[in-house]
C-alpha cells in the first residue's frame, strides 16, 4: 500500500507518551518506524533506504543458509536496562535462545550484533552503538558500509575486555572467513546481488 497525500491512517509514524521522561523500556511504542531509547530518551530513525534492507535481508538469509536458521532477526528490540535499547539491523541470538519467547532480547541473548551504516547513523553505528554493545557483552560486532563501495568490517569481544578487537574487513568481491563469534565463509558479493 502506498502513502497518498492527505490519507494519514497509509503513512508511516509513531505516537510517542507525552511529557518530559525520562522514559523507560516498558514506554516503547510499537512501530513500523525505528524507535530506540538511549538515557531515557525516545530516538526516532528515519525508515532505511532500500538498498540499506536489501544487504539486511540478504544477510538475514545468507546467515540462515549458513546454518544459524532460526536464531538470526532483523531489527529486533534490544534491551540493556530500564532506560536504554538499541535496534540492531541484525542479530544472531546464543544457542538455545527462544525467539518466539517474548518481544525484545537481552544483549546476554546475543552473539552478534550489526549495524549496516545509514548517512545518518554514521556516527551512531561507528562509535556509540559498538562501545554499547561491547560494553554490555555482545561477543562479537559487524559493521556493514554501503557507501561508496560494501564494506564488510569485524570485530570481536575478547575475553576480559570491554571494547571490540578488530579481526577483518573486507571489500565487494572478496570472501570472508571467520571463526568467532561464528564461524563463516562467504562472499560478499552475496550481500549485494
Amino acid at each position: 500500500m502506498g502513502y497518498w497525500p492527505g490519507d494519514e491512517e497509509s503513512a508511516m509514524s509513531v505516537v510517542l507518551p507525552a511529557g518530559p521522561g525520562p522514559w523507560t523500556v516498558d514506554d516503547l511504542p510499537e512501530s513500523t518506524v525505528p524507535v530506540e531509547l538511549v538515557d531515557g530518551k525516545f530516538v526516532v530513525n528515519p525508515a532505511p533506504a532500500p538498498r540499506h534492507q536489501l544487504v539486511s535481508a540478504r544477510l538475514v538469509a545468507l546467515l540462515d543458509r549458513l546454518g544459524f536458521a532460526g536464531r538470526v532477526v532483523a531489527a529486533s528490540d534490544v534491551i540493556f536496562d530500564p532506560h536504554n535499547s538499541r535496534q540492531p539491523d541484525v542479530l544472531v541470538a546464543a544457542p538455545g535462545v527462544d525467539l518466539w519467547d517474548g518481544p525484545a532480547l537481552t544483549p546476554q541473548e546475543i552473539v552478534l550484533a550489526v549495524e549496516i551504516v545509514s548517512p545518518s547513523s554514521v556516527t551512531t553505528d561507528r562509535v556509540l552503538k559498538p562501545a554499547q554493545y561491547a560494553a554490555a557483552g555482545i561477543g562479537g560486532y559487524w559493521r556493514i558500509d554501503i557507501e561508496p563501495r560494501l564494506v564488510l568490517t569485524a570485530y570481536v569481544l575478547q575475553r576480559g575486555d570491554d571494547v571490540y578487537t578488530e579481526t577483518g574487513t573486507w571489500t565487494h568481491g572478496e570472501r570472508v572467513t571467520l571463526a568467532e563469534p561464528l564461524d563463516v565463509t562467504f562472499e560478499l558479493t552475496e550481500l549485494r546481488r
